[in-house]
C-alpha cells in the first residue's frame, strides 16, 4: 500500500491502471486484456479546519425526476449528472427514472444523507435526538457522558468525541480534534482545504491541481460500496498514519463520480489481493478516441483503455458496462454497429461487471 502525504508535494499512488503492457491480448468473447499503471496522488494543500460554528449537511441532495420522459438512444441520454437518485436508464426510446439511493443506516439518532458527485452514503451522529445525558453511538443512544473510543475524538465515521455540531477532523501533522467549522462537501466533492469536507472525510491531491474529498477508514466496512480502504496517508512529516482513506466509486464509462478537473478510470490494485477498482485521476486524459492509435494510457480520452484486440496494434476503446457472459452483445454505452466485449479475467467493481467497446475488425 502507498502512502498520500497530506498537504505535501505530489506523490504517487501504485494503483494499476487499466493500461500499460502487462497482460495484454486478443478480445474473444468475453475476453480481454487489463493492463498497469499509476494513479497520480497530489498536493492537497489545505491546512487545519477554521473555527467558527458551522452547520452540518442534514439533507440528502437527491432531486426527484420531474417533466415527462425525454426521448433517448442509449443511457448516456438520459444521465442526469446525479449520483443519489439512482442510474436514468433509456428503455424502449425514453429515459426511465433511476432508484434512489437507500441511506438509511438503521440508526435513530443519525441523521442520513446522500451525498453528491459519488453517491455516497453519510450518517451524521446527532445527540439531540437522545434523551438527556445520553450521546448517540454507533448503534444508537447510549449512556456514558460522551465518552468515545478514541481519544479526543474519533475521525472516521460515525464519530464521536465531539460537542453536537462540531465535526473530528485530522490535520496536516497527523493529529484528531473537534471543530466548529463542519463542511459540506461529500465524497468525490471537489474541496481545497480539509475543512471542506464532511465530518468523516478529508481532502486528498488527485493529480494535477483538483482535490476531491475522500472517506477516512479503518478497514473495507468503513468505504461505500465498489470502494476499498487501501490508500495510505501520511502527516507533514513523511510518517505513516494509522487511518486510511478510501477509493472514490466512481463510474469510468459514464464518467460520473469525480469533481470537474479529474477523469474515472478503471484498474486494479498493484499488489496485495489486485482488486479491480475505479478512482478518479486529476492529470489531464489524452485526446484518442474510438478505435484511434495509441501507445499508453495516457494517449486515450477519459473513458477509454489503451489495448490490443486482435493483435494488430493498440487501439483506444471504450469502456462499457455488464456485458454478456455468454457472447458479445450490442450495450448502450456502446456505438452502432459495436459490442461490448468483457474482459478475461473479468473485471468487477461491487455489481458493475465492464468491458470494451469493438466493433470486431
Amino acid at each position: 500500500m502507498q502512502h498520500l502525504a497530506l498537504f505535501a508535494a505530489l506523490s504517487a499512488l501504485a494503483l494499476g491502471c487499466a493500461s500499460g503492457a502487462d497482460r495484454r491480448g486478443r478480445i474473444t468473447p468475453d475476453a480481454g486484456t487489463r493492463d498497469s499503471g499509476v494513479l497520480g496522488g497530489g498536493d492537497t494543500g489545505p491546512g487545519a479546519p477554521d473555527s467558527g460554528l458551522g452547520a452540518p449537511d442534514t439533507g440528502p441532495t437527491v432531486r426527484p425526476d420531474t417533466g415527462p420522459p425525454r426521448a433517448c438512444s442509449t443511457n448516456v441520454d438520459c444521465d442526469d449528472g446525479l449520483a443519489c437518485n439512482g442510474a436514468e436508464l433509456c428503455v424502449g426510446g425514453t429515459c426511465q427514472a433511476g432508484t434512489a439511493l437507500a441511506c438509511d443506516d438503521g440508526v435513530a439518532c443519525t441523521t442520513d444523507a446522500c451525498a453528491e458527485p459519488a453517491g455516497s452514503c453519510t450518517h451524521t451522529p446527532n445527540d439531540a435526538l437522545c434523551p438527556a445525558g445520553q450521546v448517540c453511538g454507533a448503534s444508537g443512544c447510549e449512556t456514558g457522558g460522551g465518552s468515545c473510543s478514541e481519544s479526543p475524538c474519533k475521525v472516521v465515521a460515525p464519530q464521536c468525541g465531539c460537542a453536537t455540531g462540531q465535526g473530528c477532523y485530522i490535520d496536516a501533522d497527523g493529529d484528531a480534534g473537534c471543530s466548529d467549522t463542519v463542511g459540506t462537501v461529500g465524497e468525490g466533492g471537489a474541496c481545497t482545504a480539509i475543512a471542506d469536507c464532511q465530518p468523516g472525510l478529508t481532502c486528498i491531491g488527485l493529480g494535477g491541481s483538483t482535490a476531491a474529498c475522500h472517506r477516512l477508514c479503518d478497514g473495507d466496512a468503513d468505504c461505500s460500496s465498489g470502494s476499498f480502504c487501501i490508500l495510505g496517508l501520511e502527516d507533514s512529516a513523511g510518517a505513516p498514519l494509522s487511518v486510511r482513506a478510501c477509493t472514490i466509486p466512481c463510474d469510468p464509462a459514464a464518467q460520473t463520480g469525480c469533481p470537474a478537473g479529474a477523469h474515472c478510470f478503471l484498474g486494479s490494485e498493484s499488489e496485495g489481493a489486485m482488486r479491480d477498482i475505479t478512482h478518479c485521476e486529476g492529470e489531464p486524459a489524452g485526446t484518442t478516441g474510438q478505435g484511434g492509435r495509441c501507445v499508453d494510457q495516457t494517449d486515450c480520452r477519459a473513458g477509454f483503455v489503451c489495448l490490443d484486440p486482435d493483435g494488430f496494434g493498440n487501439q483506444c476503446l471504450a469502456i462499457c458496462r455488464n456485458p454478456s457472459t455468454v457472447a458479445p452483445g450490442p450495450s448502450a454505452d456502446c456505438g452502432t454497429f459495436e459490442d461490448c466485449y468483457g474482459f478475461d479475467p473479468a473485471i468487477s467493481v461491487g455489481a458493475t461487471r465492464y468491458g470494451v467497446c469493438w466493433n470486431g475488425f
